[in-house]
């Protein structure tokens, strides 16, 4: 494969969130009286997008369950985290854009999260010029583990879908980068999906500095 992009998801890849999201879920939902355990988080909750997670609060706890109020308390929670502190790029995030920037490998953010947060994120990072091009929840109908994401990030940087490198903490990112016809690649993050989802990764490396080491190979081979 010669390499035409690189596919970022967001929370769990570039920026170490997830354990503030964790967090601000189990917390806010024990401080309202639910008994959410970061074991029911991780298996029911964690690398899906926030309907699909207020829609397993409701299914765990019952329909009365008071959705909007744990949103707001649980936003807010997270947002306070984040403002102090809190926003924390995954090591290695530099060594992988220094190698594609080398050899002018274009590249997308394609999250989960809302387009608005990643844009945040990424300028509060000093990051955004380091993207073409980022696609959020809002521009897409369909979630991962449905590839519209991934394959519409693709389209808008020009790129082939074979010839395109995902960069997946979640086993739902990881579904959706194969169903797109592309390399999932999985640097886990705060969990590992079940092993038949696990497989779908074409590699799987512990860290970005791992990952770039293996980027440094492919484009000084010209082939993946």
């Amino acid at each position: 494969m010669s390499l035409q992009a690189v596919l970022f998801d967001m929370d769990g890849v570039l920026f170490d969130t997830q354990r503030v999201y964790a967090e601000a879920w189990v917390e806010t939902a024990r401080q309202m009286g639910y008994p959410l355990d970061m074991e029911t988080y991780t298996t029911y909750i964690l690398g899906h997008d926030v309907d699909h997670g207020e829609a397993e609060m409701r299914r765990l706890f019952g329909d009365a369950f008071p959705v909007e109020e744990f949103r707001r308390r649980r936003r807010a929670y997270a947002s306070e985290v984040l403002a102090n502190g809190g926003l924390r790029l995954k090591p290695g995030v530099h060594d992988v854009l220094a190698l594609l920037d080398a050899h002018a490998i274009p590249r997308a953010v394609a999250t989960s999260n809302a387009c608005w947060v990643a844009e945040q994120f990424l300028t509060k990072t000093g990051l955004r010029d380091a993207f073409q091009v980022v696609v959020g929840r809002e521009d897409v109908q369909y979630p991962k583990p449905h590839p519209e994401i991934f394959l519409k990030a693709a389209a808008a940087l020009g790129a082939e879908p074979p010839r395109v490198v995902v960069l997946e903490d979640s086993g739902a990112g990881l579904q959706a980068a194969a169903q797109a016809g592309m390399v999932p690649v999985f640097v886990p993050d705060l969990m590992y999906p079940p092993d038949e989802v696990r497989q779908l990764a074409t590699y799987e490396f512990p860290s970005l500095q791992a990952v770039a080491a293996w980027l440094s190979t492919c484009l000084t081979a010209a082939t993946c």
